[in-house]
């Protein structure tokens, strides 16, 4: 798999899905060497650049952690402002950061819950528990917990373990 998407980043080196796939496939495998994380994190960069959204996320993921560079968790912070409106994962990644503080964020629940319920529009089942998990406390919206079960069933009907542990069914 690697070789394919050498050869076709040697026929085009902007092709931004091969970019993408490649620093995937890199930071799949980064337990095996320190140079998967390198070049994962490049990849993706490169990917990221053209406009990537997938790859902007999973390289402030890994900017984030340290996968491959220094750990700098306010860039990866900035990464995830730049696209948390159209990128699911990139709210959720910044609705957790604000929800607990983290990465050197001022806590802001209310916000957190926000991007929580703008990504669980979508039907994302992480998103979705997460908005749930904040209905059921209250933490950055009022307290629901009718509504939160309501949430968690949804994620029980896509299989999300989480969700089947908060309905006290596992």
């Amino acid at each position: 798999a690697f070789q394919s998407f050498e050869t076709l980043l040697s026929w085009c080196p902007y092709c931004v899905i091969a970019l993408f796939n490649l620093g995937e496939l890199h930071r799949s495998t980064h337990s095996e060497s320190q140079f998967n994380t390198r070049r994962s994190l490049q990849t993706l960069m490169q990917a990221a650049e053209l406009g990537h959204t997938a790859a902007i996320n999973n390289a402030a993921f890994c900017i984030r952690n340290g996968i491959g560079c220094e750990p700098n968790p306010q860039e990866a912070v900035r990464q995830w402002e730049l696209i948390c409106d159209r990128c699911n994962e990139a709210a959720i990644n910044l609705g957790t950061i604000l929800q607990s503080g983290e990465c050197g964020q001022e806590k802001d629940p209310v916000r957190a819950f926000k991007l929580f319920c703008q990504a669980a529009k979508t039907g994302n089942a992480n998103a979705e528990y997460k908005m749930a998990q904040a209905l059921e406390q209250g933490i950055g919206c009022t307290p629901d917990p009718e509504r939160a079960v309501v949430i968690y069933h949804r994620g029980l009907e896509k299989g999300d373990s989480r969700s089947i542990c908060q309905l006290g069914l596992c």
